[in-house]
């Protein structure tokens, strides 16, 4: 009966062990990562204040076909949620972002979650700024040497 025990409980922590989130990684590596998908995130936060879409699009890998959330609407490529934004940059002359807090994730070696919320204001090319906060979720892979978004959610929370 102890041997059963004895067997059932190792089968129960070799079942929890390997659904862990995060692989077995150094802390060294993962602060490598989170640093890589950092300064990967800067950049493509730049690119969206310049408005710049082309940059844009180059941070993305859309081959896994997982689709993209912004306000609500599911987009099946970025392609596609690219093309929706359009029309709205074109009124558009520049933007600032400000993130609050934001969080990076490390779930493998080659995927991470990043999380981060704060507010944008829009200058616009026609009048007043538009002014709003947003809630953001991105799944970044590592993809032929590269920090890749292969999803993302763009939300506006609600008011507090």
């Amino acid at each position: 009966m102890s041997r059963h025990i004895t067997t059932a409980a190792l089968a129960a922590a070799a079942l929890f062990c390997g659904c862990q989130p995060q692989q077995r990684l150094a802390q060294t590596d993962r602060a490598i990562i989170e640093r890589q998908v950092e300064a990967d995130f800067n950049a493509n936060l730049a690119a969206a204040e310049r408005l710049d879409l082309v940059a844009l699009k180059a941070c993305v890998d859309d081959r896994l076909k997982t689709g993209f959330i912004q306000a609500g609407v599911f987009y099946p490529t970025f392609d596609a949620l690219a093309d929706a934004l359009l029309s709205a940059l074109r009124l558009m002359a520049n933007q600032e972002i400000t993130v609050t807090e934001k969080r990076i994730t490390v779930l493998a070696d080659d995927v991470v979650l990043l999380t981060a919320h704060g507010r944008y204001v829009a200058i616009t090319k026609l009048g007043p700024a538009i002014a709003g906060d947003f809630a953001w979720t991105f799944v970044y892979t590592h993809i032929n040497g590269r920090w890749k978004v292969v999803h993302s959610h763009q939300s506006t929370p609600a008011s507090r």
